[in-house]
């Protein structure tokens, strides 16, 4: 109802700009659906490919768990794994996701004008690394106060592993876009394809001859999208040359994160030493994580480091 209530306000501005272009062709409408949809379907399999692992997933773990010494655990190991560690994880993958959707049209033009370069800038770890770190640091007393019915510390081990995934799936989706704005639409979903055949057989070997648990679905999940990272990279270096920046992607984004999440673990457990109180920790934990954070990045930008 939005995006229509918007376009009937804007419907006159476009009729105006429509009536004074002399350059542009009149395209058939067909041809415009077509476009669309050519640009619209790979986006949606490469999503639909990475919620088909979760369902696999989860059908593997509650069959090939019957029978071992975690029977009686399987649902609610489950629960903790869709619940608490899926929905911490899913938010910075969200931002991700709207992240990479507004550079495409961005990583078009560069791309149409030549300039490879500006290519490699709209890789940006801002928020994916910071994320990891404070789910590292963090994870178990969030669990605590976010999902107090689960085992905290099943999910905080749950997070220290597969928190990873947030930087990957971050990286994964903005190359994804890179490829999809150099005209390479169908390459992510046949590497989403890719990914998830060696997704399920590294989760069956681990669930079959280990004794994770639990967390192969974790390591599983967060081997998805670095698989596809990787085969996303080789794509790009193949049809356009493209090769990371690697310090204002990685690495100051990465010192500032490992400073915030040294003073934000400090910050928790001096403040839940003195009131015992799980929510004034995190929230004084919080505090101290956006002061360490954007404090040495603001340095970093005015030392033209970032």
């Amino acid at each position: 109802i939005f995006l229509i209530v918007l376009y009937l306000i804007y419907r006159p501005t476009f009729a105006r700009m429509v009536a004074k272009d002399r350059v542009s062709k009149r395209q058939y409408d067909r041809d415009i659906y077509r476009t669309i949809a050519l640009t619209m379907i790979p986006i949606i399999l490469g999503q639909t490919f990475y919620q088909i692992s979760a369902v696999i997933d989860d059908m593997m773990f509650s069959n090939m768990m019957i029978g071992t010494d975690i029977t009686k655990s399987i649902t609610t190991d489950m629960g903790n794994f869709n619940s608490s560690y899926s929905l911490l994880i899913g938010i910075p993958q969200g931002v991700a996701s709207a992240m990479s959707a507004s550079m495409l049209p961005s990583i078009v033009a560069s791309y149409t004008q030549g300039e490879i370069g500006a290519v490699r800038k709209k890789t940006n770890m801002f928020i994916a690394i910071p994320s990891f770190v404070g789910l590292f640091v963090l994870g178990k007393p969030i669990i605590q106060l976010l999902f107090a019915r689960y085992d905290s510390t099943q999910g905080g081990m749950m997070l220290k592993i597969g928190a990873i995934a947030v930087v990957f799936y971050t990286l994964s989706t903005v190359t994804s876009s890179a490829l999809q704005g150099i005209d390479e639409m169908s390459t992510p979903v046949k590497h989403s394809c890719i990914s998830l055949v060696v997704h399920i057989i590294l989760v069956f070997v681990l669930l079959k001859f280990s004794r994770l648990g639990i967390y192969a679905i974790v390591i599983g999940n967060a081997s998805f999208p670095i698989i596809i990272f990787i085969l996303n990279i080789i794509s790009l270096y193949r049809h356009i040359g493209y090769r990371m920046e690697y310090r204002q992607t990685f690495i100051v984004p990465a010192v500032c994160a490992l400073i915030m999440g040294v003073a934000a673990g400090l910050v928790y457990d001096g403040m839940i030493k003195l009131t015992a109180s799980n929510i004034l920790s995190l929230m004084a934990a919080f505090i101290a994580a956006g002061i360490f954070y954007f404090g040495p990045l603001f340095v970093a930008k005015k030392k033209k480091w970032y």
